[in-house]
């Protein structure tokens, strides 16, 4: 038996025997975890940060999934919608300004 097969075999058996559980605790730390995964995506190369807009979608969408998850399905649909919507329009404003952060340094 490999440590894959303990690991999953532990996880049913604790199910099973505790089968009440409080989501909210769940959320949170999926929230905590993503925060930590997009500050990852984050980077200060010279005295430019690149990466935030990254960060802030990456924990968009997992709000977005943690709704799924608890079937709702109208509030992702205008959420998703909503920020596709941010991004474009502030897409189009960078070129109308013409700033211009996506350069790569190399």
């Amino acid at each position: 038996m490999n440590w894959l097969h303990l690991y999953t075999w532990i996880g049913f058996y604790l199910a099973e025997k505790y089968p009440i559980i409080d989501s909210t605790r769940i959320i949170g730390q999926i929230d905590t975890g993503i925060g930590f995964w997009g500050a990852g995506a984050i980077v200060k190369s010279d005295n430019k940060v690149t990466g935030v807009t990254t960060d802030a979608f990456i924990w968009a969408m997992s709000g977005i999934s943690i709704l799924i998850g608890r079937n709702l399905y109208l509030i992702p649909i205008v959420l998703t919608l909503l920020l596709v919507g941010i991004i474009w329009i502030f897409e189009r404003v960078e070129k109308k300004l013409n700033i211009n952060y996506h350069e790569d340094a190399d």
